[in-house]
């Protein structure tokens, strides 16, 4: 007695099969990516969360924000003549409020560049907080999970995604902006940084400025319409999306380097204020080498139109008006200054969004 296979596929079959299936994925792999993003953007949103409440945290114990970045008065021999070196940024002084005490507890904020974790020599307070920081690991709350670059350049502290907002830069032709306009600003960086392409303009009109701490009564603007951080988390060359330009922080410089230079940009600081006549005479260098960890708003967000340009002050290194940038579709996250969270839009109003980055503007801003 002859025994009869059981009937199975034939070839027809199988391949409606597979094509079924191919087509099943094809509809779902938006939908699971999408629910990715939505997490990590997510993710992103509750950092700048725990960030404003750290500035909250910070505000009630020392009655006033922190500086947005500072210069050390220890010497340092990395540029002739210097008699500063670079200080921390405000990621280091809010340490403590984001229950990293025992990090904290561990930098020394004294001595030569304590914000510079490549400074030499290997004895000084940059190089040996540098190694403690690479010691304690990644900061998650400093990092947007959307953003897919290598955050850390081995042996040297990683990058932070969320930048200070200190101001905005006056009406700007080259990017077709308007009558928007700012007295609180480096009057002298542009005339050797251009020469160098980098062009760049720190404002003292935010909350976050260099070596100056802004109080609550200082924003008549009000706390929920002042942008207090920007995100800035996409590096990428759009015109060859496999480069990686260093947006902000092109070097191994990361969340702790301030400034070197003593001073901030406002009426009557010419003489003191980022880039005066004393750096631009005795040290030019330090004119080019602003702040880190800063953006002084000067584009849209998510622009590129810099990439073309020379003197945009943006690209790399410590240029101060690198853009919002994100990883998400339609915009960039940020904080305002009562520790809300809000999603800047790519087609926001510029003039709008100058505001926003200015405590005492007097303009006002119903929501964005």
């Amino acid at each position: 007695m002859t025994r009869r296979s059981p009937p199975g596929f034939n070839l027809i079959e199988l391949l409606v099969v597979i094509a079924v299936i191919g087509l099943l994925i094809a509809l779902l792999l938006p939908a699971v990516q999408a629910a990715r993003e939505a997490a990590r953007r997510a993710s992103c949103t509750n950092n700048l969360k725990q960030l404003g409440l750290a500035f909250l945290n910070y505000e009630a114990a020392h009655r006033t924000f922190p500086p947005g970045a500072v210069h050390a008065v220890f010497p340092g021999p990395l540029v002739s003549g210097a008699s500063t070196s670079f200080g921390p940024s405000f990621n280091v002084l809010l340490l403590p409020f984001l229950e990293n005490q025992a990090l904290y507890d561990r930098l020394n904020l004294a001595g030569q560049s304590p914000g510079r974790s490549d400074e030499m020599p290997i004895t000084s307070s940059g190089y040996l907080n540098g190694r403690e920081s690479v010691k304690h690991g990644t900061l998650p709350t400093l990092r947007c999970p959307s953003a897919y670059e290598d955050p850390r350049r081995e042996p040297y502290e990683h990058k932070s995604n969320y930048f200070g907002v200190s101001g905005a830069y006056r009406g700007d032709p080259d990017v077709q902006d308007d009558d928007f306009n700012e007295t609180r600003l480096d009057p002298t960086f542009v005339i050797i940084c251009d020469y160098l392409s980098y062009g760049g303009h720190v404002s003292g009109g935010g909350v976050l400025i260099p070596n100056r701490s802004i109080r609550i009564k200082e924003i008549p603007d009000g706390t929920s319409h002042t942008l207090m951080l920007i995100e800035v988390a996409d590096r990428r060359d759009w015109f060859n999306p496999t480069d990686d330009l260093g947006l902000g922080l092109g070097t191994w410089l990361g969340w702790m380097m301030g400034t070197r230079v003593p001073g901030y940009p406002g009426p009557g600081e010419h003489d003191n204020c980022i880039g005066g006549p004393t750096s631009l005479f005795n040290r030019p260098s330090e004119i080019c080498t602003l702040v880190w960890n800063l953006s002084t708003v000067r584009h849209r967000p998510n622009d590129r139109s810099w990439l073309i340009r020379s003197g945009t002050g943006s690209g790399a290194d410590g240029r101060a008006n690198n853009p919002a940038s994100s990883f998400h579709s339609d915009g960039a996250n940020a904080l305002t200054a009562d520790g809300s969270v809000h999603l800047v839009r790519n087609d926001i109003n510029f003039i709008l969004l100058k505001q926003l980055a200015t405590r005492d503007d007097g303009g006002v801003v119903q929501g964005f």
